[in-house]
């Protein structure tokens, strides 16, 4: 069995803060992660029908890259710069692929 991990997290944001969201968060997140140690992907998705929720795919080597990316300094940054934004709290799931 694989020791890849990856995360699927469904994201909230207040209607009409949409475009500054998303520039916030590839600035703070996204740019930082990918050049992560263990980072396979990290993807930020707008759902089309709803344009106020986006979904985070990620896919990290181990869990232990993982734990790294959430000890980073720009993890821990990362929730005074999205307040403004957050319309609830996130939904997350680690899962891995068993088949």
């Amino acid at each position: 069995m694989s020791t890849e991990i990856r995360v699927v997290a469904k994201i909230f944001v207040r209607p009409g803060t949409e475009a500054d969201f998303i520039s916030t968060f590839e600035e703070a997140m996204i740019v930082p992660t990918r050049a992560e140690p263990g980072c396979i992907l990290y993807e930020l998705h707008q759902d089309t029908e709803r344009p106020d929720e986006f979904i985070m795919f990620e896919r990290w080597e181990t869990k232990e890259s993982l734990d790294g990316h959430f000890n980073s300094p720009h993890f821990k940054a990362l929730g005074e710069k999205l307040h403004p934004f957050l319309a609830g709290a996130p939904q997350i799931a680690l899962i891995r692929k068993v088949a």
